[in-house]
């Protein structure tokens, strides 16, 4: 049975998206050990069982879903997430920040006249079972504490990265999920004149073009890493250890990278299992969105450049001889 004031997670509009959705739920599997809430993921589209089953073991307690093989618009979608809060009343809900969701969580905030809060980094509970949204303000200089008013419904978007996958052991007598299968009315829902608009097919392509988030090793630049001879140092590092370039918000700025590739509070978050900062300085922007990363490698000639605290390793050199010594390292493996 479904209670009222749970913790709805709505899935992204393609299974390309589904590591975020289970990042996602593993945060409210977090928030509900805590509050005694249920977590409910909605999804829609086809049936695939192993699909549901990685969810459930994420931490969603119940999958509402609405069989739909045609493509799912913005528009569509957000009929169908409107339904199914209207019906569940949850108490919050958590959206992935892609392009298309990030349009449907908008629809859905205006129409409930509820607030939203963009670009989450963390979600709590106080001890009066509140819901606080924390998120970067003021040029990414402060972080923000949002507290939603004149509404009994919360909202929240979260970029990938910023929370980390958890999985939970069920035992035996658990082990069979719930899933709710939703019944629209799919004469109102397939109504196409405003998905025309909207070109969902380009947004997800867009999303899709450069995902940073599928690399395992990740080699972040630096405004002390900028010179060119570095630069492409670094890239043959990364060549050989099928790594991703990325960069800092100075990098992006100076027009080094593309934004595609900008790590931190106003580009993406990322998890990688190593993530090695050049010449990185470690401003709070940047650290936010790669404080997930399973371990630091950071490489700067100042001892007390801030990324330093965060590093499982901290190496004090200049970023070209370090980058060299790598350089001849591979090149006496290779030989070998």
């Amino acid at each position: 049975m479904i209670s009222n004031n749970s913790i709805l997670v709505v899935c992204g509009l393609n299974v390309n998206s589904d590591e975020h959705t289970m990042q996602i739920i593993s945060k409210a599997s977090e928030l509900s050990h805590q509050t005694k809430k249920q977590v409910l993921l909605a999804v829609a589209g086809n049936y695939d069982e192993l699909r549901f089953r990685a969810f459930t073991d994420c931490g969603a307690d119940c999958i509402i879903f609405w069989e739909y093989t045609k493509s799912i618009g913005i528009m569509k979608y957000s009929s169908f997430i409107s339904a199914v809060i209207r019906e569940y009343s949850p108490e919050i809900v958590l959206f992935p920040a892609t392009e298309s969701i990030k349009s449907v969580a908008a629809i859905i905030s205006s129409c409930f006249e509820a607030g939203l809060t963009a670009d989450c980094i963390d979600i709590i509970c106080d001890e009066d079972n509140k819901f606080h949204f924390y998120r970067a303000a003021v040029s990414n200089s402060v972080i923000a504490k949002i507290v939603g008013i004149n509404s009994s419904l919360s909202m929240g978007t979260v970029k990938e990265g910023e929370f980390k996958k958890k999985t939970y052991s069920k035992n035996d007598e658990n082990d069979n999920f719930q899933i709710m299968f939703y019944h629209m009315n799919t004469d109102e829902i397939d109504k196409d004149y405003l998905d025309d608009i909207v070109d969902i097919k380009y947004r997800e392509k867009v999303e899709e073009k450069t995902n940073i988030n599928n690399y395992s090793i990740v080699f972040c630049i630096g405004r002390g890493a900028e010179e060119s001879q570095t630069i492409e140092k670094i890239y043959r590092l990364a060549e050989a250890y099928n790594a991703c370039v990325v960069g800092t918000k100075a990098v992006i700025d100076d027009n080094i990278l593309d934004k595609a590739f900008q790590v931190g509070q106003s580009g993406k978050s990322i998890s990688p299992s190593i993530y090695i900062g050049l010449g990185v300085s470690g401003a709070n922007q940047h650290i936010v969105g790669m404080k997930n990363s399973q371990l630091i490698i950071a490489v700067n000639h100042d001892a007390d450049a801030p990324i330093m605290k965060y590093a499982d390793y901290a190496i004090i050199d200049d970023v070209n001889v370090f980058l060299d010594k790598m350089l001849d390292m591979l090149v006496s493996y290779q030989s070998e």
